[in-house]
């Protein structure tokens, strides 16, 4: 049996580094503590790497629910570590939402959205809201915590199974690895790790986008949004992005169907807006975790702490529950 490691992390989407960059600039967090880092993105491929990352603003109040309440502190947790951190892979722009046609909708489009304007001579609402190159921000968040940890390890490898009354945790390559500290924030993917039944309720949820690259629709980024689908425009990188779709199921095939039809639609909105075409589209699908009542979960038992449920919300709940993390490591 191996040394026993301080800590074991299993995941490297958002959620498992923002939680490591946390510790790492944390005074009360000792820094040569054993870290051992597990993921393999062949087996369990990260969300993180396949979404198409919008921070939405505005849309949100508190005093409404307890998940509204959550979505707001967690909002302004991301825009705080934003300003004070200034990390690679966020860029702040506008999103714009089209004007609905039925009228029972928009009445609550008017109460939601104050400002108006027209973009691409379409009647749209706008708000703020932060555009991610999640590729980008995950590589900054590791290694801006890599210059802190002295003894941190990271391995290609798939935990199999957990022991929490032992403390050790069993993988493929591995028999047994003791620890004093398990954090897993895998997702989808954690009832195949930790197979007890006593963790919160949580469905798997696929989801598929179009890509293009070398895309040239201007010198600003932005997002337009209709519905449930967004077109992303990162103009520095000169990509389009729309999406995405929602079905139940660890599920990697792609919902070509549902996604033509809203793209079409969306072209015939954005008349002025020359947007690429579809046989010209990548398409790439990611799986998220969605809780009940879409409600994040913060889970403890034994020493081990379980982040999950963070569905659509992926790149500003890690934000708010990053600042608690060190209460419990």
């Amino acid at each position: 049996m191996d040394d026993i490691y301080d800590l074991v992390v299993v995941g490297d989407g958002i959620a498992a580094r923002c939680m490591l960059f946390a510790l790492a600039l944390d005074d009360s967090f000792d820094n040569s503590k054993k870290i051992l880092h597990i993921s393999s993105d062949s087996f369990y491929p990260t969300c993180t790497a396949r979404t198409t990352s919008v921070v939405s603003f505005g849309a949100h109040q508190k005093g409404i629910s307890i998940l509204g309440d959550l979505l707001v502190d967690s909002l302004f947790a991301f825009e705080e570590f934003c300003t004070t951190y200034s990390p690679e892979g966020v860029e702040f722009s506008r999103q714009y939402y089209v004007k609905p046609e039925n009228e029972s909708k928009l009445a609550q489009f008017n109460e939601r959205y104050s400002h108006k304007t027209k973009i691409f001579n379409v009647e749209c609402a706008f708000d703020r809201c932060a555009i991610i190159n999640s590729s980008s921000l995950n590589s900054w968040l590791e290694a801006s915590y890599l210059k802190y940890f002295s003894n941190y390890t990271k391995v290609d490898d798939v935990v199999t199974a957990v022991n929490l009354k032992d403390h050790v945790i069993n993988t493929r390559k591995r028999d047994l690895v003791p620890y004093s500290k398990l954090l897993l924030c895998t997702g989808p993917y954690t009832p195949f790790l930790f197979k007890e039944k006593k963790l919160p309720e949580g469905k798997a949820v696929s989801g598929s986008y179009f890509q293009w690259e070398d895309i040239d629709l201007g010198s600003d980024s932005f997002v337009l949004s209709q519905g449930h689908f967004n077109i992303i425009y990162r103009s520095g990188e000169k990509l389009v992005l729309f999406g995405g779709t929602s079905y139940e199921g660890i599920v990697f095939d792609h919902y070509l169907q549902e996604l033509r039809e809203n793209y079409e639609s969306f072209v015939s909105v954005f008349r002025e807006l020359p947007l690429p075409s579809i046989e010209t589209a990548s398409v790439i699908t990611g799986i998220r975790h969605k809780g009940k009542k879409r409600l994040p979960s913060f889970y403890t038992e034994n020493d081990m702490i379980v982040l999950n449920g963070l569905y659509k919300n992926g790149f500003s709940f890690p934000f708010y529950f990053a600042k608690k993390i060190g209460l419990y490591l």
